[in-house]
């Protein structure tokens, strides 16, 4: 009996431990498991969190604000991406280091003469945008030369839908660009109204001086008598300035910036000492060579002037509104990063 019971006592105590170690393992098995699903939780929270900070979250954050009215850095690279392909259609490159930011100010812009509609008098019908689209997708027809009216309505219509296509923009997306693109017109000519047709101007000429050493030697050269178109093929590093000698013509007050007092104030006949510019570029000396009190405005400098009143204008609007800007380093590089991402895929 002592014997059976000690067998049937072993054999429990075996079993027990047996069970002992099945429940060991199952929590080790358990533990394991646990720490694997938390392994593979991060794994797809951090690509979650990358997801959501590359591709969701960017597009979503606001650039810029008037009132209540917001555009998103994804509203920036729509608009980008379609200068670019416009660009590239016209054969010329998008300048990403300036153009962001020019768009954040236009759209600022826009939004306050839109608004102040009513108070300027300014209406844009549907017939005047139809017809500035047409001008921008068609050539002109030489004076005189008959054309087929049908041809040339199908030609238009065949090159808006490529022109369309190539934006990736609806028809009424367009429309809407372009009205408002008259509107900013129409706003500045009557903002613009009381730019004098006629004021004062000096005949001005220029040499961009890369190196400021060479000065002395420009002005020694000068008062010499040596002529001054000739020095701006020698000093000028500013292609443009040598091929016209660096005759910029004439120029009225308020077009030549902040240091518009000193040149106006030059004799005729002298050399300015080297000016900084702005934006970085090289400093200018300038010579005027005739002044006139009162003197005929042309075209593009009075357009430059009606846009300086319309920049007036926007300052003091901006006072009524608020405006916010929210477009740091990491945003601009985002931005840049979609639109070069956009330009390999048309590539492709």
């Amino acid at each position: 009996m002592t014997s059976r019971r000690q067998e049937t006592k072993t054999a429990a105590s075996s079993r027990r431990r047996q069970i002992s170690r099945r429940q060991q393992e199952r929590r080790k098995q358990l533990i394991a498991l646990s720490a694997i699903g938390v392994f593979i939780a991060l794994i797809g929270g951090i690509i979650a969190y990358g997801y959501a900070t590359t591709f969701v979250l960017p597009p979503r954050q606001m650039v810029v604000q008037v009132n209540d009215l917001k555009y998103t850095a994804g509203d920036l690279v729509k608009i980008l991406r379609q200068m670019q392909v416009g660009a590239e259609f016209a054969g010329q490159p998008l300048d990403l280091a300036s153009a962001p930011f020019q768009v954040l100010t236009s759209l600022v812009d826009n939004e306050l003469l839109e608004r102040a509609a009513p108070r300027l008098g300014v209406t844009v019908f549907p017939d005047e945008i139809d017809e500035e689209i047409r001008s921008r997708l068609l050539p002109p027809v030489p004076e005189g030369q008959e054309v087929d009216q049908a041809q040339l309505e199908k030609e238009f219509r065949e090159r808006y839908r490529q022109y369309l296509n190539t934006l990736q923009l609806s028809d009424s997306a367009y429309k809407q660009q372009v009205k408002k693109d008259i509107f900013r017109y129409k706003a500045t000519e009557i903002l613009g109204r009381d730019v004098p047709t006629v004021a004062e101007q000096i005949h001005l000429h220029a040499i961009s001086m890369a190196n400021d050493a060479n000065y002395e030697v420009l002005k020694k050269k000068f008062e010499d008598g040596t002529p001054f178109k000739e020095l701006a093929k020698e000093f000028s590093s500013d292609p443009s300035l040598v091929t016209d000698g660096g005759d910029l013509g004439w120029a009225p007050r308020g077009v030549l910036g902040v240091q518009e007092d000193l040149i106006f104030g030059l004799e005729v006949g002298t050399l300015s000492s080297p000016i900084p510019q702005t934006s970085g570029n090289e400093p200018m000396v300038f010579m005027v060579s005739e002044k006139a009190e009162a003197r005929e405005i042309d075209p593009e400098h009075r357009q430059t002037l009606k846009g300086r009143a319309v920049q007036a204008w926007l300052i003091e609007e901006r006072k009524h509104y608020n405006i916010k800007t929210n477009f740091d380093s990491d945003r601009y590089y985002w931005v840049v990063e979609q639109i070069g991402l956009s330009a390999k895929n048309r590539q492709n």
